[in-house]
């Protein structure tokens, strides 16, 4: 039971302090996760511009970013499109209050707050395909597909207006369409919901990592296991920095904690992904012992 308690403080104190929220009644031993929603995209005025050329819903980008946060388990997710709220959970509350339906399920009428809102912003988008004469044949051109988009997510706190996180991140794609007799046709708006998904899952990566880190969750027999599985963004043969995490530090200005301090100790690499963790492995010899709660980092651009 000390063990447990021990394992579960670590892992706690190495989570950003907002992480740590009550869901409803829980238990005091029950995992505690942040309530969150995702708000419609703000788009930046070329990026309006072609959306509306292309004839696609930016919503796409929301439904595919909830769905990935969902997918995680880490997270509450709260609806907040005014579609769905007015088209179905207002409509079901009215029904509770008419006093027509049994049980009360919706009878108060109100919809819970949340401590923090994704923002997803579209600043580039751009989706299409080039046309170019080929000169050995004569009324030919070489047609090249390509799309891109890129979106700055940024993680608000709801009561202070707080930015606590914020990351840009570009999804895209470059195809030769092959010799063509006219120019015509090409990719458009079936591309998107691609591109939406591709970017979405890089933000929600970029969230959860900043919000839970890759830990460490049992060492064995030179395997390390993490708190990571399928669709968290790790793939195989990846190169980590290893951090060995130490005690929290504490801003003397403000008192407020910084973070478990770390030190790093090599790099490893994943060897396996499983449904809900994977396995990594040392990349040649660690400077200290690894431990549960240890923390994973990207390799920076300087270590590649």
């Amino acid at each position: 039971m000390v063990k447990r308690e021990g394992m579960r403080m670590r892992l706690t104190r190495a989570l950003p302090l907002f992480a740590v929220l009550l869901v409803g009644s829980a238990k005091a031993d029950e995992v505690k996760l942040p309530f969150l929603a995702v708000y419609e995209p703000i788009m930046a005025p070329s990026a309006k511009a072609e959306a509306m050329r292309l004839k696609v819903d930016p919503l796409e980008l929301s439904r595919q970013t909830e769905e990935g946060l969902r997918g995680t388990r880490r997270f509450v997710i709260f609806e907040r499109s005014k579609e769905v709220l007015q088209g179905s959970v207002m409509r079901e509350q009215d029904l509770a209050q008419s006093g027509m339906a049994a049980g009360n399920a919706a009878a108060l009428g109100k919809l819970s707050n949340v401590q923090f809102i994704v923002q997803p912003a579209i600043t580039a988008l751009k989706i299409g395909s080039t046309f170019v004469p080929v000169d050995e044949f004569p009324g030919h051109s070489r047609r090249n597909d390509s799309g891109t988009i890129t979106v700055t997510f940024k993680l608000l706190d709801t009561t202070t207006a707080e930015l606590k996180f914020q990351t840009t991140q570009t999804a895209g794609f470059s195809s030769g369409g092959g010799v063509v007799a006219e120019q015509g046709g090409g990719v458009g708006a079936e591309t998107y919901p691609n591109l939406a998904r591709e970017v979405a899952l890089k933000g929600v990566n970029a969230i959860v990592n900043y919000v839970y880190p890759i830990q460490v969750i049992r060492v064995q027999a030179g395997d390390l296991f993490l708190n990571r599985g399928e669709g968290s963004g790790l793939k195989l043969g990846e190169i980590w920095t290893l951090n060995s995490a130490g005690e929290d530090l504490i801003d003397p200005a403000t008192h407020e904690s910084l973070g478990a301090s770390e030190t790093p100790l090599g790099s490893v690499k994943i060897v396996r992904i499983g449904p809900r963790f994977s396995v990594a492995q040392p990349v040649g010899k660690l400077s200290g012992a690894v431990k549960e709660g240890d923390v994973l980092r990207p390799v920076s651009s300087s270590q590649k």
